[in-house]
C-alpha cells in the first residue's frame, strides 16, 4: 500500500528535478527535459535548500525561488495528511561505508532510547537552543528569539548532542581523523526518492 501522501511526494520530486535542471543544466534548454538521476550529494543539497537548511545564493534565488515556494506549500499540505508520518535519522560522514554508518546510527538510537526522548524532540530542542545562541546570542529579549528552554527541553537538546557524538564515535572508530561536517540529520516526511545509504526510520508523533 502506498503512503497516503504519495501524490504530494511525487509532486515534490518533480519540483526537485526542475530545481536540479535550473541550477545544474549547463545547456540552454527552453523546456524541462524530464527527470534525471541525481547523485546523493546533489539531491541532498537541493533538499537542504527547499527545507530551508541553507540560505539560497542570489543566482539560485532568481532561478528557483518560485519552485521552492511551491515545494514548501506542498510540504505544508503533506503535514495535514493522515498519520502516521515518518522521519529518517541519517548519519552524514564522508567516506563511511553503509555498515559503518549503520553502526553509528544504532549507537545514536541507543542514546535516544536510554534517555526516553524521540529524535524529533531532541533535534527540535537542539535547533531552538542553537538559534538562541548563533542568531540571538542568548538575548532572549531580542525580537524573534525563541523562548528560554525548560529543564526538560535542555535535556532533550543535550540528548541530541550526545547521540551525535555517539554516532560519529561508533562510525569512525579507529579513524585517524573525522571528516569536517560529519553528524546526524533528521529528514521529516522523506521525499518520494530518498537519499541512498543507511538510515533508521521513526514514526512522527501525532499533532
Amino acid at each position: 500500500m502506498q503512503p497516503p501522501d504519495q501524490d504530494l511526494a511525487d509532486e515534490q520530486e518533480t519540483i526537485i528535478q526542475m530545481i536540479a535542471w535550473k541550477l545544474y543544466d549547463t545547456k540552454a534548454r527552453a523546456e524541462f527535459p524530464g527527470p534525471v538521476k541525481l547523485d546523493d550529494a546533489r539531491r541532498g543539497d537541493i533538499i537542504d535548500l527547499v527545507r530551508g537548511f541553507r540560505v539560497m545564493t542570489g543566482p539560485e534565488e532568481r532561478k528557483v525561488k518560485d519552485l521552492v515556494r511551491q515545494w514548501r506549500s506542498i510540504e505544508d499540505e503533506r503535514e495535514k495528511r493522515p498519520w502516521p508520518r515518518t522521519m529518517h535519522l541519517r548519519l552524514e560522514i564522508e567516506g563511511a561505508k553503509d555498515q559503518e554508518l549503520q553502526r553509528g546510527l544504532q549507537a545514536a538510537a541507543a542514546v535516544f532510547e536510554a534517555a526516553e526522548i524521540t529524535p524529533e524532540i531532541a533535534a527540535y530542542c537542539c535547533a531552538a537552543r542553537d538559534a538562541q545562541d548563533d542568531i540571538y546570542g542568548f538575548d532572549l529579549d531580542a525580537p524573534g528569539c525563541p523562548p528560554a528552554l525548560s529543564r526538560d527541553e535542555n535535556r532533550a537538546a543535550d540528548t541530541w548532542i550526545a547521540a551525535h557524538e555517539a554516532a560519529v564515535g561508533a562510525c569512525c572508530a579507529g579513524w585517524a581523523k573525522v571528516p569536517f561536517g560529519s553528524g546526524l540529520s533528521l529528514i521529516r516526511n522523506p521525499p518520494a526518492v530518498p537519499l541512498r545509504g543507511a538510515y533508521i526510520e521513526y514514526e512522527i508523533q501525532g499533532p
